[in-house]
């Protein structure tokens, strides 16, 4: 009987120590149910990280292409600025130089021997001799060949339509 409280006692120890081992393992367990799910949330995490950084970087790399793109297309545009700049100084240059002959000019021939009578003092009597000197020059330019002519109907144009 001593042997059997001994084996009982024994017995309720081993029962005492296999449940508190059981509960360390369901501890253990539900420890571990936590740690994996922690893992998959981490997993998760990972993946969303990861396709968001993929995402980043294709974004990264079309803007990238992009600022290529802009970058050729502004040195061009530069370059074909410069050359337009070049051709303008190389056409104002060309304009100068030719700028008279383009234009009709009116023909003050006879003007620096305009005869102004010397007597006149006042002003108006003056200004009545040139007027007089004007006519007559208008009169002789008018008789000048037909193309000097259609110089002076073009500039006349112009004058009458402002």
């Amino acid at each position: 009987m001593a042997k059997a409280k001994e084996v009982k006692r024994s017995l309720k120890t081993e029962i005492n120590n296999n449940k508190k081992l059981k509960d360390q393992i369901e501890d253990q367990n539900l420890a571990a149910g936590k740690l994996q799910k922690e893992l998959d949330n981490s997993r998760n995490s990972y993946k969303k990280l990861k396709d968001q950084y993929k995402s980043m970087k294709k974004n990264f790399e079309v803007a990238l292409q992009k600022l290529k793109t802009l970058k050729s297309k502004l040195e061009d545009q530069e370059n074909q600025l410069e050359e337009i700049r070049t051709q303008n100084h190389k056409l104002s240059i060309r304009a100068a130089e030719g700028f008279e002959n383009l234009t009709p000019r009116p023909s003050f021939e006879g003007f620096e021997n305009f005869p102004l009578n010397s007597s006149l003092t006042q002003t108006k009597d003056k200004v009545r001799e040139v007027i007089k000197f004007a006519s007559y020059f208008l009169k002789k330019t008018e008789s000048l060949p037909k193309i000097n002519r259609k110089k002076k109907s073009s500039q006349e144009g112009i004058y009458k339509s402002q």
